[in-house]
């Protein structure tokens, strides 16, 4: 609101500062008489992209994976594994390199041992390590060492060591996609529910930070516990539930929301949509994270989640989007080969951008299966995802806002009664174990219909 355009340019610059390292050029190119321009304030920024320098790598030199071999990771790790062998294959530059797993352990001292191996061996990228307690003794690790992509965050209390490029699947960076998201659709108030617990909480902290930083506000929050199958009390209170008195139950919400973010994971977004259905919440653009979903469509698994929009990966939507789709090749590897396509997606997206972090550096965005991928200035490989929408039980391609048609989650209102009786068997089979096929009135369901 600011007519201070030079004030204004410094707001500009520092909302995209955290998280929006790509978009800055196309800001310098249009406010070039700004001081930060002017004045090389702006090339010292990105000069200092992730307090270390990438040295040129030998192309013809072994990459290295550190990966534990726990029983506890298995699954997780042949995903991974499994798409990084893809990539390596699938690349002239890469395929006639030696690719070298080997086992970083659980513990610092296993890990260390394991980069310790691997730079014996002459390699010049380092892929690990998963674990991330592991990578802050990466700063105490005094021998020469090449670049190092870390597949996870440092922990919360501690810095990303210098040197290192950190990529993850983080729930913050899909929460702070959909908040921007949200409004694109136009969403500008919304309420948040979220699981009380760490993924939840983070979900909801980057939401709601990135959310209110745009310029959306959020009307309300709540919280639920992780086993928690009856929302019945929050989502009365966060949605302001209200109903006539006398006759049946016809419940209406707050009119002050258009959208609700939901922190959770898949099983509670199964039980979390029916339950917003039965309130009167069927008309409520719903959105939530990319973990809800197992990347292979089965209907029968989510059909409970219809309506919700999520941040994907472009990879798990090529099945959708037909037998032409240049992912399609590397979904049907995925879903051969893993239990975890989102995995697989990720660890083939680790050595696409470990041999290209050059490229990253000087601001070239890779278009992988996991999403558009852009280095930022403090060493975190941003990703950039796409959505989809539950629909009939599977995951579809949301339209794009920006095309001028707006996906929605709204149900035909034709159909609305008979949604409405589906919900409220789902509610009373999943709350009470009833048969959904009894009447209202024979089951403790029917306290719900009372105000």
């Amino acid at each position: 609101e600011t007519g201070d355009g030079i004030f204004a340019g410094w707001l500009e610059l520092a909302l995209l500062f955290p998280n929006r390292q790509s978009q800055i050029p196309a800001w310098s190119q249009g406010n070039p008489n700004h001081p930060a321009v002017r004045s090389g304030f702006l090339q010292l920024l990105r000069d200092d992209r992730f307090r270390t320098e990438i040295s040129p790598m030998d192309e013809t030199a072994p990459i290295a994976v550190l990966l534990p071999r726990d029983e506890r990771y298995k699954t997780a790790v042949l995903a991974i594994y499994e798409g990084i062998r893809f990539a390596h294959a699938a690349n002239a530059k890469t395929r006639d390199r030696e690719l070298l797993l080997l086992d970083s352990g659980t513990d610092t001292e296993q890990f260390l041992g394991a980069l310790n191996a691997a730079i014996d061996r002459g390699a010049s990228l380092i892929i690990g390590p998963l674990l991330r307690e592991q990578i802050p003794a990466i700063e105490e690790f005094n021998r020469a060492r090449p670049p190092i992509l870390a597949l996870n965050q440092p922990p919360e209390d501690a810095f990303l060591p210098q040197g290192v490029i950190s990529f993850a699947l983080s729930p913050e960076q899909d929460a702070r996609a959909t908040a921007e998201r949200m409004l694109l659709d136009g969403h500008q108030r919304a309420v948040v529910f979220h699981a009380n617990d760490r993924n939840g909480k983070r979900g909801r902290d980057a939401f709601v930070h990135e959310y209110t930083l745009l310029g959306g506000t959020v009307v309300g929050q709540s919280a639920f516990e992780p086993n928690q199958t009856d929302f019945s009390q929050q989502l009365r209170r966060l949605l302001d539930v209200r109903s006539p008195n006398d006759g049946p139950f016809i419940p209406e919400i707050r009119s002050d929301i258009d959208a609700i973010f939901i922190s959770a994971n898949a099983r509670q977004l199964n039980l979390i949509v029916p339950q917003l259905d039965f309130f009167g919440a069927d008309q409520l653009s719903r959105f939530s994270l990319g973990l809800t979903w197992a990347g292979r469509n089965n209907p029968e698994q989510d059909m409970d989640k219809n309506g919700t929009i999520i941040p994907t990966e472009p990879m798990l939507l090529s099945e959708t989007r037909g037998p032409d789709d240049p992912m399609r090749q590397a979904y049907e590897q995925a879903l051969i080969t893993t239990k975890q396509p989102r995995l697989f997606a990720f660890g083939a997206d680790a050595l696409t951008a470990g041999t290209q972090l050059t490229a990253l550096a000087d601001n070239q965005v890779i278009d992988g299966l996991t999403g558009r991928l852009t280095l930022s200035v403090n060493g975190v490989i941003e990703r950039t995802p796409v959505f989809g929408q539950f629909i009939a039980g599977r995951v579809k391609p949301a339209i794009d806002p920006r095309t001028g048609r707006l996906p929605s989650t709204v149900i035909d209102y034709n159909q609305r009664a008979r949604d409405r009786q589906v919900a409220e068997q789902k509610v009373r089979g999943a709350l009470y174990g009833q048969d959904p096929m009894l009447p209202a009135h024979a089951s403790p369901v029917s306290n719900l219909s009372t105000p």
